[in-house]
C-alpha cells in the first residue's frame, strides 16, 4: 500500500511521440525540464509539438533554440510559472532576472525561423519585450485569452506575419509593440471602445525619435522627454476589424484611424478582381490602325475605359485605342466597385512615334551651264508640312519657296529640301547636287593664289608671270591679260569668276 502511494505520489510526466508528432506532459512542478523529455533524435526532426503542465522561460528557451525544424506549437493547456535565474529566454539575463508568470517571457521566439503557428494558454496576461520578433509566424491569435499587455516590440519586425487578433481584455498596447509587420493585412480588436486601450497606442506600430549622430545621442526636450521625429501607422492595406457599432469610433481615434478599412467583425472584405493586360507597354507609329490590348477579367466586372492624354490616343468603352498623334499615353482600365469585389485599376503604357514620311527628289545630281533657265527637280513627299527649299552656295544657284532653282554662277551647291516635324510625321530632309558649269567651259576649281577683295575691285597676287582672265558669273569676258606677280582691276560689286593661268577662282566683290 505504501509502495503504491509512493507511486501515485511521484512527479508524473509522460511524453507520446508520433513520428514527427509529440505531446509531452509535465506534470505540477516539473517546469524547466521539458529539455530532458525529448531526446536528440527527436529534437531535429520534431515538427509538430503539444505541450502540458507548467512551464517557464527554460522550457522556451528550449523550445526557441532546441527544435531546429519545429512549425507547429501547441502550448493551450499550459500554465506558465515564475522563473528567476540566467537560463531563461532574455539574452542579457542573468542570475537575479525574473520571469512573470502568465508573461510569454522576453525573446520567447525570438528570430525563431521555423515556427509559423502557435496556439497560446488562456491565462497569459502580457506579451513581453521582443516575445515574437522576426519569426516567421503567419497568424498571431490571442482571441481565447486573458491576454491584457503587448510590451514594446512584443510582437515586432515579422515579415510573413499576415493577422493578429487581440484579446477583449486587452488593456494596453506599448509604443513601438507592433512595429514592422509590414505584411499584416488584418487586424482584429473585439473591443467596443478603443479609448479603453489608453495606454501606448500613440505610436504603436513604431515611433521614430530624434538622434543626434554627430553626438551619438537621442535629443530630449527642456522637459526631459525624447523628441519625436515621426510616428507610424497601421501598415499600408492592413483591415482592422472591431465590434458592430464601434466603427465610427475607431475611425475617430489616433492610431486606430491610419488602418486602410476598418469593417466590423465577421464582415466578408471585398477581394480585388483578376483583371490585367496582356501587354504592359504598346510601342505603335502615327498611322497606325486602331488596335486593342487584350485584358484577362476573371470574375466578369464591369470595365471603364481611359487615356492619360487624348492627343496621343483614344480609347472606346471595348477597350478599342485609335492613335491621335505622336507622345506617350497611359491606358487604364477601372473596374467598378460592387459588395463582392473592390474597385481597381490596371494599365498599360502606349508609346507613338512619328511616321517617317516618303520625302525624295527624283534625282540626285543634276548638271547645268551658267546661263540656263531656271529648273526644279520634282519632290515626293506625303508629309503634311510644308516643303522649305535652301541653297548651300547661292553664288552657285539661288531656290525659291516652290523649289524653283536660279542659276547665278559656276560652281557646286547642294539644294536641299526640308519638312518640319508635325503631329504625325517626323521631320524630313532630301537633298540633290547641282554643278553649274562656267562660260566656255571654266569650271571651278583651287590652287595656292592669293586674292583679295579691295575697295575699288579685286587684288590678285602670284608668284612669277601669269595669264589672268576676268569674267562676271554669267560668263562674260571682263578683263584679259599678261602680269607679273600681282594683278589689280577696278570692278562694281558682284560676284566674278578669276582665271590665273587655267585655274578657276570666284570672288565676290
Amino acid at each position: 500500500m505504501k509502495k503504491n502511494l509512493l507511486l501515485v505520489g511521484m512527479l508524473f510526466i509522460s511524453a507520446f511521440t508520433f513520428g514527427q508528432t509529440k505531446t509531452v506532459d509535465l506534470a505540477t512542478g516539473a517546469a524547466g525540464t521539458l529539455a530532458t523529455k525529448i531526446d536528440e533524435a527527436d529534437r531535429t526532426a520534431l515538427k509538430e509539438l503539444t505541450v502540458k503542465g507548467e512551464i517557464n522561460a527554460v522550457d522556451f528557451k528550449f523550445m526557441r533554440d532546441q527544435l531546429p525544424v519545429l512549425e507547429k506549437l501547441d502550448i493551450a493547456e499550459t500554465s506558465i510559472v515564475t522563473y528567476t535565474g540566467a537560463d531563461g529566454t532574455y539574452s542579457y539575463g542573468d542570475e537575479n532576472t525574473e520571469y512573470e508568470p502568465n508573461h510569454i517571457p522576453s525573446q520567447a521566439f525570438y528570430n525563431n525561423a521555423t515556427i509559423t503557428n502557435i496556439v497560446f494558454p488562456r491565462d497569459i496576461i502580457q506579451v513581453d519585450y521582443l516575445a515574437f520578433s522576426g519569426t516567421k509566424l503567419k497568424e498571431i491569435d490571442f482571441a481565447n485569452t486573458t491576454l491584457a499587455k503587448i510590451d514594446g516590440s512584443g510582437i515586432s519586425r515579422n515579415e510573413e506575419l499576415k493577422k493578429i487578433t487581440l484579446s477583449p481584455t486587452m488593456v494596453w498596447i506599448a509604443e513601438n509593440a507592433l512595429e514592422g509587420n509590414d505584411a499584416l493585412i488584418s487586424f482584429t480588436c473585439d473591443i467596443a471602445d478603443p479609448a479603453s486601450i489608453n495606454e501606448g497606442v500613440y505610436g504603436m506600430f513604431g515611433i521614430q525619435y530624434k538622434y543626434d549622430y554627430e553626438n551619438n545621442t537621442w535629443v530630449y526636450d527642456e522637459d526631459g522627454n525624447m523628441i519625436v521625429e515621426s510616428i507610424n501607422g497601421a501598415p499600408a492595406g492592413c483591415t482592422l476589424y472591431v465590434p458592430e457599432g464601434s466603427v465610427d469610433k475607431y475611425k475617430a481615434a489616433d492610431t486606430w484611424k491610419t488602418f486602410s478599412k476598418i469593417l466590423v467583425i465577421g464582415s466578408i472584405e471585398a477581394r480585388d478582381p483578376v483583371v490585367s493586360f496582356a501587354e504592359e507597354t504598346v510601342t505603335k507609329v502615327c498611322g497606325d490602325e486602331a488596335f486593342t490590348n487584350a485584358i484577362t477579367n476573371t470574375d466578369n466586372v464591369e470595365i471603364t475605359y481611359s487615356s492619360s492624354d487624348e492627343g496621343v490616343a483614344t480609347v472606346n468603352a471595348e477597350g478599342l485605342v485609335t492613335i491621335v498623334g505622336a507622345g506617350e499615353t497611359t491606358i487604364k482600365a477601372t473596374t467598378t466597385a460592387t459588395e463582392e469585389f473592390n474597385s481597381i485599376e490596371v494599365s498599360y503604357t502606349l508609346t507613338v512615334s512619328l511616321a517617317t514620311p516618303t520625302f525624295e527628289y527624283a534625282t540626285t545630281t543634276i548638271s547645268k551651264n551658267v546661263g540656263d533657265e531656271a529648273f526644279t527637280n520634282e519632290l515626293t513627299s506625303n508629309t503634311d508640312a510644308e516643303a522649305t527649299y535652301t541653297s548651300s552656295d547661292v553664288a552657285v544657284a539661288t531656290v525659291d519657296a516652290t523649289g524653283l532653282v536660279m542659276i547665278v554662277g559656276a560652281g557646286t551647291t547642294t539644294i536641299t529640301a526640308s519638312a518640319a516635324a508635325t503631329s504625325k510625321f517626323a521631320a524630313a530632309t532630301a537633298t540633290y547636287t547641282l554643278t553649274v558649269s562656267g562660260a566656255d567651259g571654266i569650271d571651278e576649281a583651287v590652287a595656292g593664289v592669293r586674292m583679295f577683295s579691295v575697295e575699288d575691285g579685286i587684288q590678285v597676287e602670284f608668284e612669277g608671270e601669269a595669264a589672268v582672265e576676268v569674267y562676271t558669273v554669267a560668263g562674260v569676258l571682263v578683263d584679259k591679260v599678261q602680269a607679273m606677280n600681282q594683278y589689280h582691276v577696278a570692278l562694281g560689286q558682284g560676284i566674278y569668276v578669276v582665271k590665273v593661268n587655267g585655274v578657276v577662282y570666284k570672288v565676290m566683290r
